[in-house]
Parts: C-alpha cells; structure tokens; sequence
C-alpha cells in the first residue's frame, strides 16, 4: 500500500494494542475470481496467527484455490481543516487532509470444520470481548444442544500473517507548530474521534521531542 516513511509505525507493542482495541477486520479474500470482503472480529494468537469464523452461507471459505487474504483493521479517523495550521495563517500554502490510523495485513488463510476446535475459536473469542461486563456470558451458559447446533452453522479461520504495514498518518509530515495546531483544533471541535486522533497525535509529537 502507499506508505511514506514518515507515517508507518513498526512499534510492534503500538500495532498489537492497535489490532486488540479495534478487532472488527475486513478480510478480502477470493470467490470466483472476484475480491470478497468479509466483516468479522478476529483475536490474536501469537505473534503470527489471527482467528476468528465466518457463517458457513458465506461463500467466502469456498474460496479459489489460492488461499492469501488481505486483512484490514482500522481505527479512528478525522477531517483535519488546514484553518489549523500555523503555515495556513502565514503562506495560505495549506489544503485539508484525513488523519487515521490503519494495519493492513497479508495472511495465509486455514480452513477448520472441527468442533473442537470452533469452540475454542468462539470460547477464546467471547471472553475477551465479555470480561469487562459486570456478568459475562460464558458458552456454558446456552443449552449445549443448541450451542452445537450454532457451532454446526459456522466455519473456523485461522491466518497466518506473512507481511504486516501498520499506517499513523497523523500529520508526522507537518511541522511542530501545524502539528499543535492541529490537536488544538482537534480538542476544541471535540466530535467522533477526535479525542482519539488528538493523544495519538500527541504522543508522536511527545516522542518526536524526545
């Protein structure tokens, strides 16, 4: 993908935190010589490894014979107004831009049928996105006939990742006084993500000083 220097990550701690905060994925795989795109949470295991599952009337596990897919995790995003800019109010030599944060991911994909091991899929699954409830559901909850009868209308997805490119563009290309400017507008506006937008922008800006 288009990836100037100045906007990748590579902090390998920054880019697992970034996949666990926002695990809702688009995975483009292959389906009858057309790119098929596919909404689904995934969960790290590992280092290289992403699992998860996919309704079994999604044609997307018969896939063709090649097995790569591409999986895309994105995180907040915003419209920054060049009115932000110190350069703006001294040269108008300004336009606007979209500051996001993206991991893209080239993978190998594994088919699983198994019962056991769709279970664990979900089990793992589940309790991560349940921990934070005040009572979290747990698989033993569900009448086990109805839960194998669930598990019977899914297939498991195991990826095995063989290139990684993780996208802050945050401004990193702007000087120090744009950059500042930019987190003050962020702050002030204060809609949808900015917040977010704004301290990640701040901690770049932080270690840029550093």
């Amino acid at each position: 993908m288009y990836l100037p220097p100045h906007f990748a990550q590579t902090d390998t701690e920054e880019i697992e935190a970034f996949i666990d905060a926002h695990p809702f994925a688009t995975v483009i795989t292959l389906v009858n010589g057309e790119m098929w795109p596919t909404q689904i949470p995934l969960f790290r295991q590992g280092d290289d490894t992403l699992i998860g599952h996919v309704a079994r009337a999604n044609e997307m596990w018969r896939h063709d014979a090649t097995t790569d897919a591409l999986i895309i995790f994105s995180g907040p995003d915003t419209y920054i107004t060049p009115n932000w800019y110190e350069t703006k109010r001294q040269t108008h030599k300004a336009v606007p831009t979209w500051n996001y944060a993206s991991v893209s991911i080239w993978a190998e994909m594994t088919l699983h049928d198994d019962a056991r091991w769709k279970r664990m899929a979900v089990g793992k699954l589940t309790n991560i996105h349940e921990r934070t409830s005040a009572e979290p559901w747990k698989m033993g909850d569900a009448p086990q006939d109805y839960l194998e009868e669930q598990l019977d209308h899914i297939v498991g997805v195991e990826f095995t990742i063989k290139r990684l490119e993780a996208k802050w563009k945050l401004n990193q290309n702007r000087t120090i006084e744009d950059r500042e400017g930019v987190i003050a507008g962020l702050t002030a506006r204060d809609r949808d993500a900015d917040a977010t937008i704004a301290s990640m922008m701040h901690t770049i800006l932080d270690d840029d000083a550093r």
